[in-house]
């Protein structure tokens, strides 16, 4: 994925859209990336928190286990 640039994917009925970030800017090759995103219907309002499943993994750290959109 390039630098910057949004992924939309659609699965099961639902949208997940995901950011990648560098550790920092400008960078060599090989540098960690981390990511945020959410999980939403595609009809969603994702301006209301309740409307979203927000996830993220930073450059250092750890994926969030049990991402659940059981309330979507």
């Amino acid at each position: 994925m390039p630098e910057g640039q949004e992924v939309f994917q659609e699965y099961e009925g639902f949208r997940i859209r995901v950011l990648a970030m560098p550790e920092y800017s400008p960078h060599p090759p090989n540098i960690p990336y981390g990511y945020v995103g959410y999980v939403a219907r595609p009809e969603a309002d994702i301006r209301f928190a309740e409307q979203k499943v927000q996830f993220a993994h930073p450059v250092e750290g750890t994926h969030p286990a049990g991402l659940n959109v059981q309330h979507l």
